[in-house]
């Protein structure tokens, strides 16, 4: 209604506060409870030696979210940004809303057995294997088939983004290792080493890569060294998980068999195919690829899919 007034954006920065306006007041009258200002020095300390942690890891996450944008606009200025804007979002957007169904549904299992670092350990494996098996046929075929789809969904005037999309898939597939790691450590209490984690990554990594990357090497070198930097992120992360819960290489492989077996068989399968058939071809044989390699060898992995995705209906 605003926006049709001619408001403008205020139409939008009405619509982010109304909720909490109105809806702040009807939750005090449904519960019939309303907060009191008492000092509670000892639940201070409690909370505040946790808050403070992940408050500080929320913020350095946030800021390995953007620095690669405040890095590309600054050098390489805003036309190069929009690219690689679109680029990242594209690459991104899939990871992380299949990612926030299934952390919605863990993290309460995590804190039921934060006493039980193997139990922790192997929830986590479980996890990782249920979020790749979702996303990674998602991603590679993404990064297959991206020089087709884009300029069929989003037109020609992002072809220039198509090379990045590549590089960031990359970095997707490497990201998606140990993603919700951090889950982990804070379950297990260890928000300290998981805010230093966040400090090393942002200021050793990710920094550091990607600026050097833009500055040398132009948009394309700051998606590689976004990519590399992950690929780094990765390694220390594992490194801590060996210290804390005793995760071996050996286990990540095996927990990730079906796709990673996925990836092996589709990756160069389909890169060389692309050059013998028409690409919709290609596609299909892909779909019918990842689906014949999950029956074969995934099937409790997708059992356990469709039980989170029931468990989440359910919740909702």
């Amino acid at each position: 209604m605003l926006a049709f007034l001619n408001y403008g954006v205020w139409a939008l920065v009405f619509n982010s506060i109304v909720g909490g306006i109105i809806g702040i007041p009807m939750y005090f009258k449904a519960t019939k409870w309303l907060p009191k200002f008492r000092w509670d020095k000892q639940a201070f300390r409690d909370i505040f030696s946790f808050g403070i942690y992940t408050t500080g890891t929320s913020l350095f996450n946030y800021l390995i979210g953007n620095i690669d944008y405040l890095l590309i606009g600054k050098l390489l200025g805003s036309v190069v940004l929009g690219y690689y804007s679109f680029a990242f979002i594209v690459t991104n957007i899939i990871r992380n809303q299949i990612v926030a169904i299934i952390n919605k549904v863990s993290y309460p299992v995590y804190a039921t057995i934060q006493d039980n670092k193997k139990e922790m350990l192997n929830l986590f494996l479980k996890i990782v294997s249920i979020n790749n098996l979702v996303v990674y046929p998602l991603i590679l075929g993404l990064l297959l088939f991206c020089e087709f789809l884009i300029p069929m969904f989003f037109g020609h005037k992002w072809d220039n983004s198509i090379s990045l999309v590549k590089i960031l898939s990359i970095a997707v597939l490497i990201q998606m290792l140990n993603n919700s790691h951090t889950m982990l450590f804070r379950a297990a209490g260890a928000v300290r080493l998981e805010f230093g984690l966040q400090i090393l990554k942002a200021v050793c990594f990710y920094i550091p890569l990607i600026g050097l990357g833009a500055y040398y090497f132009g948009v394309k070198g700051a998606a590689m060294g976004f990519t590399f930097a992950v690929f780094l992120g990765v390694v220390v992360s594992f490194y801590f998980m060996n210290k804390l819960f005793g995760l071996k290489i050996k286990q990540t492989i095996e927990t990730l068999k079906t796709s990673l077996l996925m990836l092996i068989i589709c990756w160069p399968t389909m890169e060389l195919l692309k050059n013998i058939v028409d690409w919709k071809v290609c596609i299909f044989c892909y779909i019918f690829t990842v689906v014949s390699v999950y029956i074969i060898s995934g099937k409790s992995e997708i059992l356990a899919i469709w039980n989170i995705l029931k468990s989440f209906s359910s919740n909702k």
